[in-house]
C-alpha cells in the first residue's frame, strides 16, 4: 500500500475528492486519446 500527502487549501473533504478524480478522469480521456487515436503505444512499440 502507498500513502500520498497533498498540500491544498480546500479544507472539505469532498471537495478534495471530487477534485481528484476529475484530475484522473482528465488524465486517463488524454491518453486514451494518445493511445487509440494517435497509436502512442505502438509507436513506442508497446
Amino acid at each position: 500500500m502507498d500513502t500520498r500527502y497533498f498540500l491544498s487549501s480546500i479544507t472539505n473533504v469532498e471537495c478534495f475528492v471530487y477534485a481528484v478524480q476529475k484530475q484522473w478522469e482528465i488524465k486517463n480521456q488524454l491518453h486514451w486519446c494518445l493511445d487509440v487515436i494517435f497509436e502512442e503505444g505502438r509507436l513506442q512499440g508497446s
